[in-house]
């Protein structure tokens, strides 16, 4: 057998057995969502709670998602909110009266969040379990939208070159 016929049969099947393992990886990943209340993939999203909210769970790949409580209230003060994100970036933006606790697992992932200490006694707390592979959460009050414009980008007013 000719080289350059060996070569391309190396090859075709390399690229069949890179093709079979995305196909089982992404398997594997429907499965992890299935669980989920709302699930979004391959498109960005924003979801927006504007009623009392209790719970609910999203799961979220190769995706960017929005999540917006600022017009929600908590039933009887405290919600919890699960979430699966692999390849995705979610932001989620909570009233300023609110608490927030995050409870979960990360891997290879960030986690950010403007909230910290412990809830005031009657503060309305939202609790997020999440789990995380390659991915980006942050949490956030709405007053983190509007900086200063003329804070420079190390917190001052110096318009330095950081």
């Amino acid at each position: 057998m000719k080289k350059t016929t060996i070569l391309k049969a190396v090859g075709f099947a390399g690229a069949a057995a890179a093709a079979g393992a995305i196909a089982y990886k992404n398997h594997q990943t429907d499965k992890k969502m299935q669980a989920y209340n709302k699930k979004v993939k391959f498109k960005g999203n924003e979801i927006k709670f504007e009623n009392e909210f209790e719970s609910d769970s999203i799961a979220v790949n190769l995706s960017g998602v929005e999540i917006d409580f600022t017009q929600a209230t908590l039933k009887n003060n405290k919600g919890r909110l699960d979430l699966y994100a692999e390849l995705a970036g979610i932001d989620i933006v909570v009233p300023e009266e609110w608490h927030v606790e995050l409870v979960g697992s990360n891997h290879k992932s960030g986690v950010n969040s403007s909230f910290s200490g412990i809830a005031a006694e009657n503060q309305p707390v939202l609790t997020i379990h999440y789990k995380l592979r390659f991915a980006g959460l942050n949490v956030r009050k709405p007053s983190d939208d509007s900086k200063d414009e003329s804070e420079c980008c190390c917190g001052n007013e110096c318009n330095c070159s950081n």
